[in-house]
């Protein structure tokens, strides 16, 4: 429903209308606007406020709030099926456009393998870690080498888990700039815990398999704080690429799990050399 200048005042319902008398006026069956959307509006927020407030179309004003047209669900349904094919692939450190060059092996290569060289070179910090070994006798060296690849996948599997869990409290609305302290403190809580149970598990295994108590408490102090801030470096990636406007599901990619696996063996040689020597 709209005033005598265009402007919109209103949202009537079909069945209103149909079951109305002819001396019921419009003010009378009409409801309020709660959403709107803009005509400048970019199609991934549109599909975003659909998805929040469950709706099944959408008034559409210019910036006067003048009423120009409408959205229905059947409209966004491919915006959403696009947009969320995107950011799958933008986690997967892909992009959509491989999806078009079916069998352009080479222009497929191409777009993977940005990611890909930049995983290398974050692996290629964590090897210039290992020298921090070079003062630590040989035998302790074999056993503190057999656990590296376990903190280096559990500390990336949590940053990488977390990232994917906030990109898409992003995309459905759930998670917000506003809710930064409280979503980085409640995944740093679960990051903690699960760090926990994860370190005292590996330590108790350490401990059995390789019959020294030093290593277990190694093992497991590393597990608990890279898995901890790992969870924390997680949220707040894909924040952080909100707030600058760049798409948060980059940080849920390779990103996030190639630079908490170098944390993650980061903490764990420092730890080693500062516990064993």
């Amino acid at each position: 429903m709209v005033n005598s200048d265009g402007m919109l005042r209103g949202i009537i319902q079909l069945e209103d209308l149909v079951l109305s008398t002819e001396e019921t006026a419009l003010n009378e069956i009409s409801q309020p606007v709660e959403q709107r959307v803009t005509v400048d509006l970019d199609q991934e927020e549109v599909a975003r406020v659909f998805g929040k407030y469950d709706l099944v179309s959408l008034p559409v004003v210019d910036p006067q709030g003048l009423l120009v047209g409408r959205i229905t669900f059947d409209d966004i349904h491919d915006v959403m099926l696009e947009e969320a094919t995107e950011d799958v692939m933008t986690m997967a450190g892909a992009s959509s456009e491989e999806l078009v060059y079916g069998q352009d092996f080479f222009r497929i290569a191409m777009f993977r393998l940005p990611w890909l060289v930049g995983s290398l070179f974050g692996s290629l910090i964590a090897a210039v870690l290992v020298p921090m070994f070079r003062h630590v006798p040989f035998e302790d060296t074999l056993m503190l080498a057999a656990f590296v690849p376990v903190v280096a996948a559990m500390t990336g599997n949590v940053g990488s888990q977390t990232a994917m869990i906030i990109t898409r409290g992003f995309a459905i609305g759930k998670v917000d700039a506003s809710m930064l302290g409280k979503t980085l403190a409640r995944e740093s809580m679960v990051g903690s815990i699960m760090g926990l149970a994860a370190g005292a598990l590996v330590a108790i295994v350490s401990n059995f398999g390789f019959g020294s108590d030093i290593l277990g408490i190694t093992v497991g102090l590393s597990m608990f704080c890279s898995m901890t801030i790992a969870a924390f470096v997680g949220a707040l990636a894909p924040a952080m690429f909100k707030q600058i406007g760049i798409d948060p599901a980059i940080a849920a990619g390779p990103l996030v799990t190639t630079g908490c696996d170098v944390m993650g063996v980061a903490i764990y040689l420092g730890a080693a050399r500062l516990l064993l020597g």
